[in-house]
C-alpha cells in the first residue's frame, strides 16, 4: 500500500449499473461491452477514473450467506457473485489508464463457480492499480459525474488495506437523486 501514490486514490466515478443482467444470472461478469455501452452514453472513461460496477450486491449486507451467495462460507469454491471478465480488466488497465477498479461485490476475480482465480486482481496489482471490494450506496451516486475518493490506510508493504470511500457529486448531479 505504501507504493501506491495519493494522486492514483481518487478519480472521476464511472458507475457501471449491471444490476440487470445480474438479475438474471448471480455470476455475471462486466464485459468490455458493458464498459463500451456506459461509453455510449457517458462518453469515453477519463484517464485516472475510479471505475465500479453496480449490482445491488450491498443490499445483501451484512448476511455472509446472502454475501458469498453460499450455504457454506467456509468454501471459498461455493461463492457466486457478479464480477469482471478478465478482457474487461485488461482493457480498463491498458485502454483507459484508470486509478482504481472496484465493485460492491466481495471479489473481482474471474472465477466460474468452484474455481478460484485471481488473475484479475494479478493484473491489477501488478500495474499498481488498487481495488476497491463491498463498496456500499454505490445506488446513491450518478453513473457519471462525481469524484470519488479512497483514502486507504498507509500500511508499510501492506497488500491491502482499509478504507472509507466517499465521492463528491456536483449540485447539477444531484437532481432527483434522493
Amino acid at each position: 500500500m505504501h507504493e501506491i501514490p495519493l494522486d492514483k486514490l481518487h478519480g472521476p466515478g464511472v458507475i457501471i449499473d449491471i444490476r440487470r443482467q445480474v438479475s438474471g444470472n448471480v455470476n455475471y461478469r462486466v464485459k468490455v461491452s458493458d464498459i463500451k455501452r456506459w461509453e455510449a452514453t457517458h462518453g469515453r472513461i477519463p484517464k485516472g477514473a475510479v471505475v465500479l460496477f453496480n449490482s445491488d450486491w450491498s443490499s445483501r449486507y451484512p448476511d455472509p450467506f446472502k454475501v458469498f451467495n453460499t450455504q457454506n462460507t467456509s468454501d471459498v469454491s461455493s461463492y457466486q457473485f457478479p464480477s469482471y471478465e478478465f478482457k474487461a480488466i485488461t482493457f480498463l488497465a491498458k485502454f483507459r489508464s484508470v486509478n482504481i477498479v472496484g465493485s460492491d461485490t466481495p471479489s473481482i476475480g474471474d472465477s466460474p463457480p468452484g474455481k478460484v482465480d485471481l488473475s484479475n486482481f494479478t493484473f491489477l496489482f501488478q500495474r499498481n492499480i488498487p481495488v476497491v471490494l463491498n463498496v456500499a450506496n454505490l445506488d446513491r451516486l450518478p453513473l457519471s459525474g462525481s469524484t470519488i475518493f479512497v483514502p486507504a490506510i498507509n500500511i508499510y508493504d501492506g497488500s491491502g488495506a482499509p478504507a472509507r470511500i466517499f465521492a463528491t457529486v456536483p449540485a447539477s448531479k444531484m437532481k432527483n437523486r434522493y
